[in-house]
């Protein structure tokens, strides 16, 4: 696997071999003089931002590292933001499988992204002059990012010997592949056959591991868990708890008020403790902990809204950035959570939603419901049935 340098151990540790083609965040942030608080912020508030400090900071780097092992490959399955590895692959004339992590990637007009970059859009169902209205904004939002972008892509092109790019980077392919996945359920996935068609929809390939290896609870979770109500679980995924804000402040007074037992995965080591009905850890494996408790108040991102939907569990999203804001407009749709922007997420706002929630017997039946569905879908297995099938 070629990952960040930071994912190394990790996949290594889980069995597979792995080569670090590109620096993690961490290497980023102190490249650029940055605390991880301010790193954080800058990269959830600002796209420009994240485009050209994470993604095309370390191209040409990481097309060369990608260009060594690729060289016996048969095939290359990779994010779309990966833009390594579609160079590659049209350099070698080696086939390339796209993964849509999130419904944001498809973009569709009739189903457009609700998010606040997209906040021009009609939104779905777009019909009539209010899809043409979005394929209007689509083709202009398309032109700019190939204006501003297309440059430092076309450089590492010219490098490798390709011609610049006809499309956007990011937002369109240069070739169309043979297959492309969407690693996550169909149930999330836009409402437009003409957008997704062609696609498969694999369901959720979760791996809930932190160390690579296979997870535990400790015994301490394991008498929390079971020495009460189920709790309310809060988590911010692995980057928004860098700028958190005062998400846990204000969790935590809203479940005091209520009387309500509480886990909050926070990203930070040192704050593991266990106070009476709160327990505070770094992170605990989702699979283990989200279907025993109450709830589960989360950031939408689309690894940690795979966890919450097969968990079965009513949701508060609280979107930070990106497809964050999308994720959980289209979890509310499907009648399973509720969507709190961060900016509105006070103690006052969480007692009130949390209640709410919890008191929503149709939206408990719901997720239920959903959560039967979703633990059908097998991710892995289906999307590594489904590259194969490129190779036969």
């Amino acid at each position: 696997m070629a990952v960040p340098a930071s994912h190394v151990s990790k996949v290594e540790a889980s069995g597979l071999e792995a080569r670090a083609i590109m620096p993690d965040h961490d290497a980023v942030r102190s490249q650029l003089g940055m605390t991880e608080a301010e790193f954080a912020r800058r990269v959830m508030i600002s796209p420009d931002f994240l485009m050209r400090q994470i993604i095309l900071r370390s191209l040409a780097d990481s097309t060369r590292a990608l260009d060594q092992i690729a060289v016996e490959a048969d095939i290359v399955f990779g994010s779309i933001y990966a833009l390594s590895a579609q160079i590659v692959c049209q350099k070698r004339s080696i086939p390339y499988v796209p993964g849509l992590l999130q419904p944001l990637a498809f973009q569709s007009a009739v189903d457009p992204p609700r998010t606040p970059d997209f906040r021009m859009m009609a939104r779905y169902p777009a019909r009539g002059l209010a899809l043409s209205w979005n394929r209007i904004w689509q083709s202009v939002i398309f032109a700019e990012v190939k204006r501003r972008y297309s440059g430092p892509v076309n450089a590492v092109r010219a490098e490798h010997g390709l011609a610049p790019l006809r499309n956007a980077p990011v937002f369109a392919l240069e070739t169309e592949p043979t297959l492309r996945l969407a690693l996550y359920s169909r149930k999330l996935g836009p409402d437009d056959p003409a957008s997704v068609a062609g696609a498969q929809f694999t369901g959720f390939p979760l791996f809930d591991s932190n160390s690579g290896r296979q997870e535990r609870l400790d015994p301490d979770v394991e008498v929390f868990l079971n020495g009460g109500e189920p709790p309310v679980v809060f988590t911010l995924g692995s980057f928004a708890v860098y700028a958190s804000g005062a998400f846990y402040e204000h969790s935590a007074e809203a479940c005091r008020r209520m009387g309500l037992r509480a886990i909050f995965l926070t990203g930070r080591s040192q704050n593991a403790q266990t106070t009476g009905p709160t327990l505070t850890r770094s992170y605990l494996p989702h699979s283990l902990v989200f279907s025993r408790c109450a709830a589960i108040v989360h950031h939408g991102g689309i690894g940690t809204t795979g966890q919450a939907m097969m968990a079965g569990r009513p949701q508060v999203v609280v979107p930070h950035m990106g497809d964050q804001w999308d994720n959980g407009y289209r979890l509310e749709r499907l009648g399973v959570a509720t969507v709190v922007p961060a900016r509105d997420y006070t103690a006052k706002r969480a007692r009130r939603v949390i209640a709410e929630i919890l008191d929503n017997h149709a939206l408990s039946k719901r997720a239920e419901h959903v959560a039967q569905d979703v633990r059908l879908e097998s991710g892995a297995t289906s999307a590594a049935e489904c590259i194969l099938t490129v190779l036969q």
